[in-house]
């Protein structure tokens, strides 16, 4: 990067409105990003990337950037997190032009579950491969995908000397380690965010005004994005310096301009959101009140914003009816099913005696919460009650499955003040907190006038 240059870099995230069907599109974490150091040291390395997906689907390859050649070739790995080795491609030559993204592709696509962490490596005999120190502090988010935090996943990314799983981690350093992504057939699609430049640098004095970069919001199954860009946590427009004009990212008309950020790295946090109440296509989305269950068998229904849940006629286990969501299979089965105020949807396995929750799929969970000073199937969980709102700056404390909430010292952005969990810092900041009756906690930031909620990660929401 040029001295005399400041660059932007962006810290991406969105709210992913679950309706529609999507195509079988690839995805990927990275994208076309550009390494800053993309030749780091020399010597036999594996290098990687923690990762996990939020919808379940396949891996058809491992991607890398390149900018040296290697004569002997590379092999690209996916384990599981413990280490596992899921499946191994080798490249006896660069699969593309150098500088630029190597594809090591799998016999055949290896299948991976929602919400579960995987790590995507690659090995090179001679090393030098890219490098950019904490660029991982963040984390990185495209629509399904994300390579979370450093801090939230104990390191990331990842490497380790010679041909072995990468289990060791160096100043939160992306390696630009990727993978090709392919949802499960039926899953709802993801919303992305694209930058034309994806790396942008700015004379440090460039006039108020001047575009930074382009912003594209898509579907990733063609679908048309008819909602609106805006600025949100952890970083939003860097305290007013850019601002958004229609789909370009601009240096703030009325702010302080960009000349004390010479010789620096910015980032911001840009957002996409559909209108609230609609889902793609602008279908409206009502949400089954609390406390209203679905027993099986059942002829009836519950609705969230990813549709009709119903029960099939087909009980897989004793007991346990099949699930449908919008006439098609969800590959679950419960006997029970229930949504909370805030939209999610619970179902209970009586069979494994497990509640599970859907997040563009399955996942276990705590139980739903019943109406305050009571629990749901008589299982215990300190949850707030809805309606108690934490205003900032305070000392109090909310409390949800996931632990304990504060709010810290610090005001990144006027009246907003750093969220934390279990005495960590969360990435974020807001005005205010409130859990609701289904354990879910809410944010409220009003600088950017939007509700956020927690989910191993922010994403904007509708009003609590």
């Amino acid at each position: 990067m040029l001295q005399r240059f400041f660059c932007v870099l962006f810290s991406v995230s969105f709210a992913i409105p679950s309706c529609g069907v999507a195509s079988a599109q690839t995805l990927t974490i990275f994208g076309n990003a550009v390494p800053k150091n993309p030749i780091g040291g020399a010597g036999a390395v594996t290098l990687g990337v923690k990762f996990w997906s939020s919808e379940p689907g396949t891996i058809s390859g491992i991607r890398f950037y390149r900018a040296v050649a290697s004569p002997q070739g590379y092999i690209g790995d996916l384990f599981s997190a413990g280490g596992t080795l899921l499946g191994s491609a080798t490249l006896t030559k660069e699969s593309g032009p150098l500088p630029g993204w190597q594809e090591a592709d799998f016999a055949s696509p290896i299948s991976i579950s929602a919400n579960t962490t995987y790590v995507a490596a690659y090995y090179c005999p001679i090393g030098q491969g890219a490098s950019d120190a904490l660029e991982l502090s963040n984390g990185v988010m495209n629509g399904p995908l994300t390579a979370p935090s450093s801090e939230s996943v104990g390191g990331n990314g990842v490497y380790n000397n010679g041909n072995v799983f990468p289990n060791s981690s160096y100043e939160n350093s992306n390696y630009y380690v990727d993978v090709a992504f392919v949802p499960a057939a039926g899953d709802p699609p993801s919303l992305m965010l694209s930058f034309d430049s994806p790396n942008p640098s700015i004379p440090a004095n460039a006039p108020l005004g001047s575009v930074v970069a382009t912003i594209t919001a898509s579907w990733s199954d063609g679908s048309p994005f008819t909602g609106s860009l805006s600025f949100g946590p952890p970083y939003s427009n860097d305290g007013g310096v850019f601002a958004i004009s229609g789909n370009n990212l601009i240096v703030n008309p009325a702010g302080p301009g960009v000349s004390a950020d010479a010789n620096t790295t910015q980032n911001v946090t840009v957002v996409a959101t559909t209108p609230t109440g609609s889902g793609v296509g602008g279908a409206s989305a009502p949400v089954s009140p609390d406390g209203t269950i679905l027993t099986a068998p059942s002829g009836g229904s519950l609705t969230t914003a990813a549709g009709t849940w119903t029960f099939g006629p087909a009980a897989p286990q004793p007991g346990q009816y099949e699930i449908f969501l919008n006439g098609n299979y969800a590959n679950g089965w419960a006997a029970e099913m229930e949504v909370d105020n805030g939209g999610q949807l619970y179902v209970y396995n009586s069979y494994v005696a497990g509640w599970w929750i859907w997040n563009n799929g399955w996942s276990l969970t705590a139980a739903p919460q019943a109406p305050t000073g009571t629990s749901v199937g008589g299982a215990s969980a300190p949850v707030s009650p809805d309606g108690t709102i934490l205003t900032a700056p305070s000392s109090g404390s909310l409390t949800t499955a996931a632990g304990t909430w504060t709010f810290g010292p610090a005001a990144p952005q006027p009246g907003q003040y750093e969220i934390f969990l279990n005495g960590n810092y969360a990435n974020g900041w807001a005005a205010e907190m409130e859990v609701d009756n289904g354990g879910q906690l809410y944010v409220y930031n009003s600088y950017v006038a939007g509700w956020w909620i927690w989910k191993n990660g922010w994403s904007l929401t509708t009003v609590p």
